[in-house]
């Protein structure tokens, strides 16, 4: 599985702070300056349409195509906002004094940032500024790539990593912590964005690269906690809302990995990383399976899951637990109800029902009824322990290997 370089991508905000904008000004939209940027394009022909399929498009235009159509300026930007476009940059002085007003009006009500500039600046000139940075962060982004698939795949000695590292002001003698973040099909990019922002904002370095539908984010860490304070720095930061308004598939949510921190005088720097990759991408996968509304999961924590996720499935076969829990997912099926994850709560919470009700949203006489039922159809004593003990380590390997 071959890395997929990230980050290289502008934001509208960045596009801004470059000294060829630095006549520009946002009249409207400023809402949307972390809107991403992988392309600029100039249009200026009478009869524009302003139409085409590439998203996060920074437009530069002195609305030739625009001057004596108000349908269209009234149109224009809710138009651009659907199409995906990063934003736009209005030559002022030419066909237009200032944007219009309709056009601001829009603007900042979509959050789409609207930018003039004066007759003396040269959409050229933007254009250049903008593709060098964007050349420079993508030839940046394949560095980090590369060195990180060097280091998972073992394809490359101590002395060429060394030399890579270097390169990339790599710090190969301090801690590394791997975090794996997945947030379902259609988020990767509000994913990358959000993670790129948080790290430029905290000012930490950091290697983050796509391996399949994973983001994965090498840190310095100078040990677990450290690791663990990251992540949830991390994932708070992300805006969840946007994440999942961008997923397209209804099992979609946002997962996060965390590996452990080895300290760098134990074991080579390539076995370390290698290791917390594993780990961090074992915690994702355990936290997609299970029913779990826990968006942070560490190695560290998994317990007795990191043994049932590496458990053989002979060593499974025939398990008397296993088949009860399979009979009560085969109850559920056929009578419509929640038999299997009332249980499993019920067990989480040690068997308290208040706290099991309160976390389903359910009465208290229903859970009961609920769980009363379970004991009826699988002839248990759900207060003896050792039988609720079997019956929660059972539910667990049913997520983890399939129903």
């Amino acid at each position: 599985m071959a890395a997929e370089p990230s980050g290289a991508v502008l934001t509208v905000r960045e596009t801004l702070a470059m000294p060829a904008f630095a006549q520009a000004r946002v009249v409207a939209g400023q809402a949307g300056l972390e809107r991403p940027v992988r392309r600029v394009h100039i249009v200026d022909l009478p009869g524009a349409a302003y139409e085409w399929g590439t998203r996060d498009v920074l437009l530069l235009t002195a609305g030739v195509g625009l001057a004596d159509d108000l349908d269209r300026q009234a149109s224009l930007v809710p138009d651009l906002v659907g199409r995906g476009v990063a934003g736009m940059v209005l030559s002022v002085g030419y066909i237009f004094d200032n944007a219009p007003e309709v056009m601001r009006a829009a603007a900042d009500e979509l959050g789409f940032p609207l930018v003039t500039t004066p007759p003396g600046v040269r959409f050229i000139e933007l254009t250049e500024a903008i593709w060098q940075e964007l050349v420079n962060r993508r030839d940046a982004a394949m560095l980090t790539g590369d060195l990180l698939e060097q280091v998972l795949t073992s394809a490359s000695d101590a002395v060429a990593l060394a030399e890579r590292a270097h390169q990339l002001r790599f710090r190969l003698d301090r801690g590394h912590a791997v975090i794996c973040l997945r947030a379902g099909a259609g988020a990767a990019g509000p994913l990358e964005q959000a993670v790129t922002r948080w790290l430029r904002s905290s000012g930490r370095w950091a290697i983050s690269v796509w391996r399949g539908d994973v983001l994965v984010v090498v840190l310095e860490s100078a040990d677990d906690d450290q690791a663990l304070v990251d992540a949830a720095a991390l994932t708070g930061a992300l805006d969840v809302a946007a994440l999942a308004d961008a997923v397209d598939d209804a099992t979609g949510r946002l997962l996060v990995g965390v590996g452990n921190v080895e300290p760098p005088d134990r074991v080579d720097v390539g076995d370390r990383i290698r290791r917390s990759y594993e780990q961090a991408f074992e915690a994702l996968r355990i936290a997609g399976a299970l029913p779990t509304t826990e968006r942070v999961v560490a190695f560290r924590d998994l317990g007795l899951l990191h043994w049932l996720w590496h458990l053989p499935q002979e060593a499974r076969a025939g398990n008397r637990y296993v088949e009860r829990v399979q009979t009560l997912a085969a109850y559920d099926r056929e009578h419509r109800t929640d038999l299997v994850i009332s249980l499993e709560a019920y067990l989480d919470h040690g068997g308290s029902l208040a706290k099991t009700a309160a976390g389903l949203y359910v009465h208290r006489n229903t859970l009961l009824a609920r769980i009363h039922r379970v004991a009826e159809v699988l002839a248990v004593d759900l207060s003896v322990p050792s039988e609720r003990l079997n019956l929660a380590v059972a539910l667990k390997a049913y997520w983890l290997h399939g129903r």
